[in-house]
């Protein structure tokens, strides 16, 4: 923590600035120090802080402590500093301080069954958008490879725009392995409307 206590201005518990970190527990105490601690030091106070006792930094030399939050209020907003005044206000939100805009793939890639599913299903989800575009295109008489190009840059264009609201919501995370795979998706459905095409002029000329 910096020693300059005006610096102190926003401090987070439980998540990250990305808002990506986040866990689950019980908050006993916050203590603000100008030093770090050992080991023991840290066992101690937690243990002192789960069994309902003040800490043990209490009873000694606090000289090195900056603020003390004992979190024993139990209502209301403000949570008061035993050492300096310098109390926390809690905001009745959170809000993400570090927003991640179109975070690269190779930083959100997790061989996991969830991320894998995401991926088909960012695919699947797209693939009705590239042929319904691409044949709605083609009934008005746009040939050649003008479809094809229409229809992915329609596709990449609404994924960029989902990906771009995304960073204001507070559940979601904008990520271009998204737009990847939603463009990817896009051409897969492109690659089956010309192929649907293909069979019905083929069972045309057989008839």
């Amino acid at each position: 923590m910096p020693k300059d206590r005006k610096s102190l201005k926003q401090i987070i518990l439980g998540n990250s600035p990305a808002g990506k970190s986040f866990w689950k527990g019980n908050i006993y105490g916050l203590a603000i120090y100008q030093r770090s601690l050992t080991a023991e030091q840290v066992l101690q106070h937690s243990q002192d802080w789960t069994n309902g006792k003040p800490p043990s930094f209490l009873k000694g030399d606090n000289q090195s402590i900056i603020s003390y939050f004992p979190f024993n209020e139990r209502t209301g907003p403000r949570i008061q500093d035993q050492i300096n005044r310098h109390d926390l206000l809690m905001l009745p939100r959170f809000h993400v301080l570090k927003k991640n805009i179109l975070v690269p793939p190779w930083k959100d890639f997790r061989l996991h069954l969830s991320f894998l599913s995401d991926i088909m299903i960012n695919i699947l989800g797209f693939i009705p958008l590239g042929f319904f575009i691409c044949a709605l295109i083609r009934k008005r008489i746009i040939l050649g490879r003008q479809p094809f190009i229409i229809a992915i840059l329609l596709g990449l264009f609404l994924s960029l725009t989902v990906e771009s609201i995304q960073v204001y919501l507070p559940t979601r995370h904008s990520q271009l392995m998204d737009v990847l795979t939603n463009t990817i998706g896009t051409a897969l459905g492109i690659v089956l409307f010309h192929l649907s095409q293909s069979l019905t002029i083929r069972k045309a000329s057989q008839g």
